[in-house]
Parts: C-alpha cells; sequence; structure tokens
C-alpha cells in the first residue's frame, strides 16, 4: 500500500511542475518588427482602453495583458486607432 501513496505523491508532483508559468503583461516584448527567433504566431489581437480619455500606453498594457493570458512572448504592433485608445497587434511565442 505505501509504494501506491509514493507512486501517486511522485506523479502528483511531476505534474504540478510541469505546469507553465503563468505570465503577465510586463513579461511581453513589443515592437514594430517581426521577432527574431523560433517563434509560432498565436493571432491578432486588440487593446483598448476603458474611457475615451485613456491613452495608447492604456491600450498598449491591455494589448500585453490580452497576449500574456494567451501564452505570448512577443507583440509586434501593427496599428493604434486615431485616437490611441485601441490597439492592434499579433501575439507570437518564442522560444528561447
Amino acid at each position: 500500500m505505501k509504494i501506491y501513496k509514493n507512486i501517486i505523491l511522485s506523479l502528483v508532483l511531476i505534474s504540478c511542475s510541469s505546469q507553465p508559468i503563468i505570465q503577465s503583461g510586463s513579461d511581453i516584448e513589443v515592437g514594430r518588427q517581426l521577432p527574431m527567433g523560433d517563434c509560432e504566431e498565436l493571432g491578432l489581437l486588440r487593446g483598448t482602453t476603458m474611457t475615451s480619455m485613456g491613452t495608447k500606453e492604456d491600450a498598449l498594457a491591455d494589448l500585453k495583458e490580452a497576449a500574456a493570458a494567451k501564452g505570448a512572448t512577443y507583440i509586434k504592433v501593427e496599428q493604434f486607432s486615431e485616437t490611441g485608445t485601441s490597439v492592434t497587434g499579433k501575439a507570437y511565442t518564442c522560444k528561447p
């Protein structure tokens, strides 16, 4: 019986250690160029501000959080709106 407990405990520990680290928007690199290296495109995302008085930085921060939720490590900024309250970009996940 003890051997089964040890096996189950080992499997639980292994499965927990293989979980990916959750990223935040501050972990995302941003640029206007295509990313360098071995990268996979995750798709087009949009970041917006909550108010009409929002800034480009607010919209970019929202875009970075959306990209982090998808596991991205890089965003290629495509376009800001005329008012600067939204931004679109392509998200990528790149291997180090």
